[in-house]
Formats: C-alpha cells, sequence, structure tokens
C-alpha cells in the first residue's frame, strides 16, 4: 500500500498481510457506496473521513479515531498507551523481525535512523561507548 508522507515522514509502500488487505478492501467498498457519482470513487480517501481535507487534518482525524479506540477498549487509563504506540509497536515488530535500524526508518518513512532507534529502545550511542571501554 502507498503511504503519502508528510512533513515528518517519507513517502512509502508498505506491504500488508491477509488482515490489513480484508479490512482496507471493506473501508474501500464502504467509502465508494458513499460517494455520489462513480466518476469520485477512485479519488475518495480512504482515511477516517471521506471527506476532502488537507492531510494534515487527515492526520488529526486519525489520531482522534484512534484515542476515541483506545477509551473504548478500555486501555484509555493507560497514559503510556496513546495512538503513537501503534507506530512503536511496529517498530519494534520491524526490529525484532530484521535486527536492524535502517529497517525500521525505511518502512516507517523516518528520515532519521536516530529516532527510529529511540522507537525501538536501542541506544547505539551506549553500545558504542561499551565497546570503546573494552577495546581501552
Amino acid at each position: 500500500m502507498w503511504i503519502h508522507g508528510s512533513t515528518r515522514t517519507d513517502a512509502r509502500w508498505c506491504p500488508l498481510d491477509l488482515w490489513a488487505l480484508r479490512i482496507l478492501s471493506a473501508r474501500a467498498a464502504f467509502v465508494a457506496k458513499q460517494q455520489r457519482n462513480p466518476e469520485d470513487v477512485p479519488e475518495a480517501r480512504l482515511a477516517v473521513s471521506s471527506a476532502p481535507a488537507p492531510d494534515e487534518q487527515l492526520q488529526a482525524r486519525a489520531c482522534v479515531a484512534l484515542s476515541d479506540l483506545i477509551r473504548r477498549i478500555g486501555l484509555g487509563a493507560d497514559p503510556q498507551v496513546k495512538p503513537s504506540s501503534l507506530t512503536a509497536h511496529a517498530a519494534v515488530q520491524i526490529f525484532d523481525d530484521t535486527g536492524r535500524i535502517e529497517d525500521v526508518a525505511r518502512r516507517l518513512g523516518l528520515r532519521s535512523l536516530d529516532r527510529a532507534a529511540d522507537l525501538v529502545g536501542y541506544s547505539w550511542t551506549r553500545s558504542a561507548a561499551e565497546g570503546q571501554d573494552a577495546n581501552a
């Protein structure tokens, strides 16, 4: 699936598993049925709202929807669970699968390896310092 970039992330292709493909297909069918004109279907957005809006507003809508979902499923009382937890979970999964910070950065569209390392809890500076101490 093509993920549009933003001021903080690069545009990129992201693989979908069968569950994600099924959910996005269902969402696409729902959004297509809501369009008044069949010509509008290819341009309709699959985001939280199919109403036209700048990317920044669509991102804000998605965060609000995720926050509502987190609250509704009973995780709202945990201050560590927030919309960005999904990004962190994906980062950890990618890092566990590949062991490479640069793969995390690429898949999430991050422009900073430091940001990718931070998401997975990997401190490369500490590892480098420990290595220097061992070689001294």
